[in-house]
């Protein structure tokens, strides 16, 4: 949930820095937690593999439409 609310909240550029530390935030929060054995698991693997799952530039709107980063405009 946290990947999907990164993607349709943030611009690409924001949402991929965010997404590229979402493992190792996940990790951490598992710790904090003490979240352990196959949830844990499930939760380190699900955040792997969303972030590598990068937006591309390409499917978000152009850059002279932005007015608020790192948030995209919701419309």
């Amino acid at each position: 949930m946290a990947a999907h609310l990164i993607r349709e909240g943030y611009f690409p550029d924001y949402a991929n820095a965010a997404l590229r530390l979402l493992p190792e935030w996940t990790h951490w929060c598992t710790g904090q937690s003490g979240l352990t054995g196959d949830f844990a698991a499930r939760s380190r693997a699900a955040a792997l593999t969303q972030a590598t799952a990068l937006l591309d530039e390409q499917t978000h709107h152009p850059a002279a439409e932005r007015n608020e980063a790192p948030f995209r405009r919701q419309e």
